[in-house]
């Protein structure tokens, strides 16, 4: 009966999600936004935030260097990973991504939604896709303060493509 209970626990358990991404780049405007279902002024996170969505616990992790260090200790358990790109931010983010997928192999199969924030002009999400090799992934255009509503179905496809 005990791994029947743990594995009946693990299933309604909230999903772990991790919002990544260098510092001001939408990560905690989009978060709040969808949390309280209007856009909200917020102050840069300085550290990281732990908030109850419906079915996910979201981890907002802060996008300075300092933190950035910390990160690696956040990645077990986690179920789906958003990654927020802004469009006055370094054109290098996709490469940082890159690099903590490939290094980092408890987030193998993890899915991955990657938020293009207040892009004017598209991106080629094919090339993103591709370069992810086999990692279930979505791409998303939007303005964070806007258009915030529009990662629910994102959310819910990354509960069905979860693993855990």
């Amino acid at each position: 009966m005990g791994p029947a209970v743990s594995q009946l626990k693990r299933r309604f358990r909230p999903k772990k999600l991790l919002l990544l991404g260098k510092e001001g780049v939408g990560k905690t405007t989009l978060l709040s936004a969808f949390r309280m279902g209007h856009p909200v002024l917020v102050e840069k996170t300085n550290s990281f935030e732990c908030h109850a969505l419906p079915g996910w616990t979201a981890m907002d992790l802060g996008g300075n260097e300092r933190n950035r260090q910390l990160w690696h200790y956040f990645y077990p358990n986690t179920d789906a990973i958003l990654w927020v790109m802004s469009s006055q931010g370094d054109p290098d983010d996709l490469n940082d991504l890159y690099d903590i997928l490939e290094k980092n192999r408890v987030l193998d199969d993890v899915p991955l939604i990657v938020v293009l924030n207040q892009f004017k002009e598209r991106m080629d999400t094919q090339e993103v896709i591709a370069r992810l090799r086999n990692r279930p992934t979505r791409v998303l255009s939007m303005d964070v303060r806007r258009d915030f509503q529009r990662i629910q179905q994102y959310l819910d496809w990354a509960k069905k493509e979860s693993k855990a």
